[in-house]
């Protein structure tokens, strides 16, 4: 079947995946006409293009409004909570899957619970904990509690992961003298990169986007991340839509470079393992 047949066969389908493909770019467009925008060309046509662009609301953004600073703080943030995860859930994923403990299904099963808990019912407490510790408003206060969140899911993603890899690469490393470390660190780690990349990639772009917590832990103006300074910039009455729309576009800047980078690990990763 040539391509010209195949659309002939195929166009109600094509023009359905057209008209959502447009639907889920408009938004991005949106923002960046009226990030581009003067209050004057807003005001005029707040759908349009820009009569004459303009990157006056962008550079304030990053210098009055300090985008710049709460999207370093946002990196750092989440860059820590990251490398947590990554250790912490490899390392569980593959105790709980390969070496088979007694209990280790119940553990499982009380992770696995711990997905269904609303975050807001841990709020206060994790609150409470944190300024205990001393680290409220601090990076590594905000890292550790982002990282107390996505544990369970990342928990259970590498789990799911190891339980697909054949076990005669682990038993034949285990007969050779491998200890569980070093057949961990030499056959698990190396085959679990793609899993991990995608763990890494879906709490990247989770935690990038987190405000509740952000707001909680993060109070000082110093310290805050991207969306709790968006949230801070929307709640000003005189602040200018094209501001806004300024923080917005920088904000979604890192998320879409990371997704373009990672989308083709993050769907292998969603998929291998899944057939033993």
């Amino acid at each position: 079947m040539s391509t010209l047949d195949a659309l002939k066969r195929w166009w109600l389908a094509w023009l359905v995946l057209g008209a959502l493909t447009l639907m889920s770019l408009y938004p991005f467009v949106f923002v960046t006409f009226t990030a581009l925008k003067t209050r004057r060309d807003y005001a005029a046509d707040p759908v349009g293009p820009p009569f004459e662009p303009t990157l006056e609301y962008l550079e304030r953004a990053l210098t009055t409004g300090n985008m710049l600073g709460y999207l370093l703080n946002s990196l750092i943030v989440v860059a820590i909570a990251v490398v947590l995860l990554l250790i912490l859930a490899s390392l569980a994923g593959y105790a709980l899957s390969v070496l088979k403990f007694r209990g280790s299904n119940l553990v499982l099963l009380g992770i696995i619970c711990l997905l269904a808990v609303p975050a807001a019912v841990v709020m206060i407490p994790l609150y409470r904990t944190v300024g205990q510790l001393g680290l409220l408003n601090t990076h590594i206060g905000l890292a550790l509690t982002y990282t107390a969140l996505q544990l369970p899911f990342s928990i259970y993603l590498m789990t799911n992961y190891f339980n697909g890899l054949p076990a005669e690469i682990i038993e034949a490393a285990e007969m050779d003298g491998a200890s569980h470390l070093a057949t961990f660190r030499d056959i698990g780690l190396p085959l679990s990169l793609p899993a991990l990349s995608t763990m890494a990639t879906l709490n990247f772009l989770w935690l990038f986007n987190e405000l509740l917590f952000g707001l909680l832990i993060m109070q000082d103006n110093d310290t805050r991340t991207l969306p709790v300074g968006l949230a801070t910039l929307q709640g000003q009455n005189t602040t200018p839509v094209p501001l806004l729309a300024s923080g917005l576009l920088i904000s979604l800047v890192p998320v879409l470079v990371v997704f373009f980078i990672a989308q083709r690990e993050l769907s292998r990763g969603l998929t291998v393992g899944a057939v033993k």
